[in-house]
């Protein structure tokens, strides 16, 4: 939890429904990181309405006070919970590391974010010459 501190050091608490909520006076002047001033009081700041804030491939999740990010599906991280700064998303070989599977005589190959299964060239001629 974060609070604001005014000139003399002042700040007022206000307990609503489990939740502290904190008023500033007047002189108040500054909010935690992660927060900002808004009808004198300090309120989340909201991280992720930055465009990018995570980069590429990846979702932000505000929290209160901070934010985090998570990779899209087919992406990992190595940290996680992680932001732009310390972490990004990378792709995830789904026919190196065996997560997906072809059948038949078709080939796993891996795209950005996902995966297809693709007729072998030589089971693709043979169709062709049998039509």
């Amino acid at each position: 939890m974060r609070r604001a501190e005014g000139k003399q050091g002042e700040t007022e608490w206000l307990q609503a429904s489990g939740k502290s909520l904190f008023l500033q006076s007047s002189e108040s002047r500054e909010c935690g990181v992660g927060f900002k001033i808004k009808n004198k009081i300090c309120v989340d700041e909201d991280e992720c309405s930055t465009s990018n804030q995570c980069g590429d491939h990846a979702q932000c999740v505000n929290t209160n006070g901070s934010y985090y990010c998570t990779c899209n599906e087919g992406f990992r991280s190595a940290t996680a919970n992680f932001t732009a700064e310390n972490g990004q998303c990378e792709d995830i070989n789904e026919c190196v590391e065996k997560t997906r599977e072809c059948t038949g005589d078709m080939v796993c190959v891996n795209t950005i974010g996902s995966y297809k299964c693709i007729c072998r060239r030589d089971t693709a001629l043979e169709n062709r010459l049998r039509m």
